[in-house]
């Protein structure tokens, strides 16, 4: 899987837990989940859940600080996988 499917594809778990006002097809993957992003904790709660879902990852050791950058959790996908 490469890593701009894999961008392509969260994109869509972005929305739901990006705060309003920020444009998802303006981020790249260099993009600070929280302080470009303004992503919580319980937006990474939100974000782990679905990637899980989705990509059938344990994300039981993902805390706030584990991601850094949309690239870190790309990353972390492709190396779970």
């Amino acid at each position: 899987m490469e890593k701009e499917k894999v961008f392509n594809e969260l994109k869509r778990i972005f929305t739901l837990v990006i705060p309003n006002g920020i444009d998802v097809e303006k981020i790249t993957m260099k993009n600070n989940i929280t302080t470009d992003l303004g992503i919580n904790s319980i937006g990474v709660i939100y974000l782990a859940i679905a990637i899980e879902e989705m990509y059938g990852i344990d994300m039981s050791e993902v805390t706030f600080t584990t991601f850094k950058t949309i690239e870190d959790v790309i990353d972390y996908i492709l190396e779970k996988k």
